[in-house]
């Protein structure tokens, strides 16, 4: 996947995909229970070469669009969270780590 997605943003080409369903500690979480609490983002999403936009709610029922989430009473929970298989870029690393910082219980690794 990651080699036919690197020629394709060779050539200009953006490949966006789903965050996943299951929150930040991605679907493994449901397998081991509330104990696998981390951030553990699904593949492709962790791909390097694509783009991950996260779930919305809201507009379907005539309200404003808002994250999917489970304290806004959404099915499912937007995914997100950080790779463990590939090195954060440097572009991104002051902004996960002041985002770290102000998240309770949690401290991300860069």
């Amino acid at each position: 996947f990651n080699t036919e997605a690197k020629k394709l943003g060779a050539r200009g080409i953006t490949i966006v995909v789903s965050s996943g369903d299951d929150g930040a500690p991605g679907a493994f979480a449901r397998e081991i229970g509330a104990g696998a609490c981390h951030y553990n983002p699904s593949f492709p999403a962790t791909s390097p070469y694509v783009t991950a936009v996260g779930g919305t709610m809201g507009v379907e029922d005539g309200g404003p669009e808002i994250t999917c989430s489970s304290t806004s009473n959404g099915l499912i929970t937007s995914g997100g969270g950080y790779s463990t298989l590939y090195e954060m870029p440097d572009y991104q690393r002051d902004a996960a780590a002041a985002y770290g910082e102000t998240t309770e219980g949690q401290k991300v690794s860069s």
